[in-house]
């Protein structure tokens, strides 16, 4: 389950029985946890319960745990109590509202935090009489929900409407009378369990959980950490990759079936693998996606997909660029990720995609996966000007994704248009992508397996391609049509209420606002949510 620490500073300690331990606990200074009542919408969280409250500038959204239907939120440390009030009056949305805990005065390790739920154990002496139990409820607003025939002397209990205070300040109060043999509040171990690879740079890959990494913004990724709670994907699902030319021998690729009917188009041949020194681009966007768990130092948000390689080196003529895809289309991929396109910032006309290359995309979309249709991203492009001169990533039948940093801003060189679908974390605020290059002196790295200094609208674009797989994983029965909807309703939108002015590498000007509809230009639906994605392609799975 993902977690973003508060860092911050606490003073306030909370003790109490754990075990039959006594425990003591911080008050996070900056976090606040809120649960949901049955059927509200965790995805729609922060809108919900901001709505027609005045809150203090310093509240933001921060993060999810979907298990628990709870939503976190971060705010100034004088605001806290004062915001806790104002969440707790949304009765139609919140069930509870609380503090969160850390374990330590000054805790900023990922998972740090404790979540106090809406429950606590009481043991009695002897088995409870009725009377007893109903003494319990009716003093602290409690409602008994589950008792042991087994151990009859053991009682839950959950708060109600009529609760006035926590289960901690409850379970206390209890433990003071001495009529009790045991009272423990239940807590919510946030922690990152399964859910956290164990390759040597993943704490690099902000792009996939930032924990504010060189001043980055907490929060300001894809959500990866939750949807991996669903799965790390599956061999059964394949991404084409269609690229410069794909180092296979790398340690992330060369899984025992990682590799599925590799294809070079310029060559006509079944060897993608790079030609000279300056093939580096498609081993990077390679691991975005899916460089394996335990392969090397990296890993991709969609790590045990399968992964078909198809080189495009540099000018292809139409024919062989249609092939790329056609290849695609008859050896089974489910997505395909491109990013590539006409050249940015170059003569400020529309430069059309051929339609031949529209045909076989075509094909794809509309018969792919035996008709639910294969889902094709392309890279919105890295010139800072609009998409509408991309007759590639504008097309009606592919998807286009822009680029957002590490502090949760517009990427500066990002393509802008209202074929903008998502955006996607990248290079452009205080930290670049950390991900595969090729092995030995080629690549960006000359001694290294990796790179630090990846980018561009060519990462985000992987990355969301990486993301579907891991939605067809969970639900392979989802058309090319759902997946696109589901990006586009479980998208973070970023920046909202605070809109910028840009000026476009010709001269024009244009926002990131959002319209009524909840597009902006920049940014699309919003920031690429994995988790929430992968959750709700779970949820609409046939029984």
């Amino acid at each position: 389950m993902k977690t973003r620490t508060g860092r911050g500073k606490s003073d306030e300690r909370v003790a109490f029985m754990r075990g039959g331990t006594q425990v003591t606990l911080y008050k996070s200074p900056n976090l606040i946890a809120v649960r949901l009542r049955d059927g509200a919408v965790l995805q729609n969280l922060p809108g919900r319960l901001t709505k027609d409250l005045h809150f203090p500038a310093s509240l933001r959204f921060h993060c999810r745990y979907p298990g628990q239907r709870i939503g976190v939120f971060h705010c100034a440390r004088v605001d806290r109590d004062d915001v806790m009030v104002k969440l707790r009056s949304r009765t139609d949305v919140v069930r509870y509202c609380s503090h969160l805990l850390q374990r330590t005065v000054d805790d900023d390790l990922p998972g740090a935090e404790i979540g106090i739920d809406d429950k606590l154990f009481v043991e009695f002496f002897e088995p409870p009489q009725r009377e007893d139990v109903k003494e319990v409820e009716h003093l602290y607003g409690l409602r008994a929900i589950w008792h042991f025939p087994e151990k009859p002397a053991g009682v839950v209990f959950e708060l109600t409407e009529a609760a006035t205070e926590n289960p901690i300040k409850i379970s206390n109060k209890l433990m003071e009378t001495g009529k009790y043999q045991t009272v423990e509040p239940c807590l919510i171990d946030t922690k990152v369990g399964k859910a956290i690879p164990n390759d040597a740079g993943f704490r690099r890959q902000w792009h996939l959980l930032n924990t504010g990494q060189a001043h980055g913004v907490p929060g300001a990724d894809c959500n990866a950490v939750e949807a991996w709670d669903y799965t790390w994907g599956t061999p059964n699902i394949t991404v084409a990759l269609i690229d410069d030319g794909f180092d296979l021998e790398h340690p992330d690729f060369v899984r025992t079936d990682k590799i599925r009917a590799p294809y070079d188009a310029t060559q006509h041949d079944t060897d993608p693998r790079p030609s000279g020194f300056s093939e580096n681009h498609g081993t990077s966007c390679a691991g975005v996606a899916l460089a394996s768990r335990g392969g090397g130092a990296a890993i991709g948000v969609a790590p045990d997909c399968t992964f078909m390689p198809i080189r495009h080196a540099g000018r292809l003529g139409d024919y062989d660029e249609a092939l790329a895809f056609y290849h695609a289309f008859r050896n089974g991929a489910d997505v395909i990720s491109c990013s590539w396109g006409p050249w940015d910032a170059y003569l400020n006309e529309f430069w059309p995609m051929p339609r031949l290359t529209q045909y076989v995309i075509d094909i794809c979309v509309e018969m792919g996966r035996g008709g639910k249709g294969i889902l094709i991203f392309f890279a919105a492009g890295n010139g800072n000007e609009p998409l509408a001169l991309d007759g590639y990533a504008n097309y009606e039948n592919v998807v286009a994704i822009a680029a957002c940093t590490n502090e949760d801003k517009k990427a500066w060189y990002s393509d802008y248009g209202v074929n903008v679908w998502v955006t996607a974390p990248s290079s452009g605020g205080t930290l670049d992508i950390f991900t595969t290059d090729r092995t030995g002196p080629e690549g960006y790295s000359w001694d290294s397996d990796y790179t630090d200094e990846f980018g561009g609208t060519s990462s985000a674009t992987p990355l969301v391609a990486g993301i579907a797989a891991l939605m067809l994983s969970v639900n392979p029965e989802l058309t090319a049509a759902q997946i696109k909807q589901i990006l586009k309703e479980t998208a973070v939108r970023i920046n909202k209420g605070k809109p910028e002015q840009y000026t476009d590498h010709w001269g024009s000007s244009y926002s990131d606002t959002y319209d009524d509809k909840g597009h902006s230009l920049v940014y699309g639906w919003g920031r690429v949510d994995a988790g929430a994605a992968v959750a709700a392609s779970w949820s609409m799975r046939n029984p």
